[in-house]
């Protein structure tokens, strides 16, 4: 057999599952494959295919698909992820089989007899493929992470909160579970900028996030709504459990040295919270706890107000 062309550097090193056929028929195909510097696997069984995708999911199947692939591509997309492509070989003349197994799944096909360049250059192709859903893929991720979080702390933006406020709401409506809305703010923030500078108040404001995170329960809400202001949804908190939260977390905050470089900052917070109503919306909760954190500011840094369902303080 004559020897395979060369292969660019982003396409060597790829882990390569062949399977289906005979055992003469895989080994004739991954003969095809010597040479390109992919780290090839045999899977002769449906056993060896567990046991090699129990190691992680390869880069590429190969499958001999014998007279009806499209049975043995159904099978295997139930097991593969789906960003792993299949390439499945046919004899020639096959168009019907070929169309039938490129709806069930399958990415690309070669046909018999193989050249010495053929595989190979199938492999490139899907390769490239794969490639390019991989970058879209990442793109949608990235997009995904810009419309959802904040940038500088990865903490759920407030249009995130919000939606996830509004069903925490139905849930009080239809369960009875009660909602708290608090809205959360350093009191430090512009001090810490105008003496330290961005950088700090950056420092300060991620941190923050972080302690907050740490001292929520898995089931609360948290967001950032820009500058050193937070948003917390507590579901199943009271009056008095709110009033207990934040406490803790004012008291927490007080304690915690911010350092980056030379600056060392301390910092307080000022916590106004809102105990949703019968008819409450996520606006007008959100709306309430501004108006508690107001209430608390009134007094000084370091306030407290907390607000029932009534509008009155508790």
């Amino acid at each position: 057999m004559a020897p395979p062309p060369p292969v660019p550097e982003r396409d060597r090193g790829r882990r390569v599952v062949v399977t289906g056929g005979a055992p003469a028929e895989r080994a004739h195909l991954i003969g095809h494959l010597d040479g390109l510097d992919h780290d090839v696997l045999d899977a002769a069984s449906d056993e060896a295919l567990w046991t090699i995708l129990a190691d992680g999911p390869p880069d590429l199947l190969l499958l001999d698909g014998g007279a009806a692939p499209a049975e043995a591509v159904v099978a295997l997309r139930a097991m593969l992820p789906a960003e792993v492509p299949i390439l499945v070989v046919v004899d020639e003349g096959a168009e019907g089989v070929i169309a039938e197994a490129l709806r069930c799944g399958a990415d690309d096909f070669v046909q018999r007899p193989l050249t010495a360049g053929t595989l190979p250059m199938r492999l490139e192709v899907v390769g490239r493929l794969a490639r390019v859903q991989d970058a879209l893929r990442q793109t949608q991720h990235r997009l995904h992470a810009l419309a959802t979080t904040d940038e500088l702390t990865g903490l759920p933006n407030p249009r995130t909160f919000r939606r996830r406020l509004r069903g925490a709401l139905a849930q009080m409506r239809r369960f009875g579970i009660p909602v708290v809305c608090a809205a959360v703010v350093c009191d430090d923030h512009d001090a810490i900028i105008a003496q330290h500078g961005h950088a700090v108040g950056n420092h300060v404001v991620r941190e923050l996030g972080r302690l907050l995170v740490a001292n929520l329960r898995d089931t609360d809400l948290l967001c950032r709504e820009g500058g050193g202001r937070f948003l917390l949804g507590l579901p199943g908190a009271t009056a008095e459990g709110a009033g207990v939260v934040a406490d803790r977390l004012q008291q927490l905050a007080r304690i915690t040295v911010f350092r980056l470089g030379d600056a060392e900052v301390m910092v307080t917070l000022s916590v106004g919270a809102a105990v949703a109503g019968a008819r409450a919306d996520a606006e007008s909760l959100r709306a309430a706890a501004e108006e508690a954190l107001h209430r608390a500011r009134g007094a000084g840094p370091d306030g407290l107000v907390v607000l029932d369902a009534e509008g009155g303080e508790r």
